[in-house]
């Protein structure tokens, strides 16, 4: 902590002193990207403050999307020139971590069997009734949330899908191994939005952060609509690649 300094004669608040400090050693390098960050505790006892003035400071900076909280382990510092091309091609959400020099991880948070309803029926072109398999995950690279992503799989189309996909295992990988078709024609729509709560929370976003949302409908070689998904990208720093034809 020998970078950080906090004057209690000033007149200035010392949780923008401390989130001042704090901000001025990640540009200059002293805190790179993915440096942890002291705990509230060390904070609290080094410069004896209290936590609401720690806690404070790090959530100004957090809506400054400098640095992020995992649950569990602490804060750190955000690597900040991430870039996407989602809108660029067909490039699964893991490839777009692994671009970005980063591992990549995923937490499922739920998988279920829903009705179809007017608008799935709609969206994924259906000429019958159809059990939808319904998964929602987070996306990580290097342990950082990067995509909030739901998708709406016809079951029909997808025998086994819901009983053996693992929960960590990318969904263009397991369908290349599983099943006879290809997607060849992708469909994207994207817009700019206030992200749900939920999605606030899961991707360490304060609350009613701006995002996006793309929305993705694939085509097979057959001309059926195989995939309908939604994934969720925070705005403030995201920097998107689109290439003109």
């Amino acid at each position: 902590m020998e970078h950080l300094k906090l004057d209690k004669t000033s007149s200035i608040p010392l949780h923008q002193q401390l989130a001042n400090e704090i901000r001025m050693a990640i540009r200059s390098k002293n805190y790179p990207p993915g440096y942890k960050l002291p705990t509230e505790e060390e904070l609290c006892q080094h410069f004896a403050i209290s936590r609401p003035v720690v806690r404070q400071a790090y959530k100004q900076l957090m809506s400054e999307e400098l640095i992020y909280r995992h649950k569990g382990k602490g804060s750190f510092v955000l690597k900040t020139d991430i870039q996407y091309t989602m809108l660029d091609g067909i490039v699964t959400l893991n490839e777009q971590i692994k671009l970005n020099n980063m591992s990549v991880s995923i937490n499922e948070l739920s998988k279920e069997r829903i009705d179809c309803t007017n608008e799935l029926i709609e969206k994924l072109e259906l000429t019958q009734q159809s059990s939808i398999i319904h998964i929602k995950r987070v996306y990580y690279g290097d342990d950082i949330p990067q995509f909030y992503f739901e998708t709406f799989l016809p079951e029909i189309i997808y025998p086994g899908l819901f009983e053996n996909m693992p929960s960590d295992q990318a969904l263009s990988t397991y369908i290349k191994k599983h099943h006879p078709f290809r997607p060849v024609q992708t469909k994207r729509h994207t817009k700019a939005l206030i992200l749900s709560e939920d999605i606030c929370e899961h991707l360490n976003l304060p609350s009613e952060s701006a995002g996006f949302r793309i929305e993705t409908i694939e085509y097979d070689q057959f001309g059926r609509v195989t995939e309908l998904s939604h994934t969720y990208v925070k705005g403030l720093g995201t920097s998107m690649n689109i290439k003109f034809f």
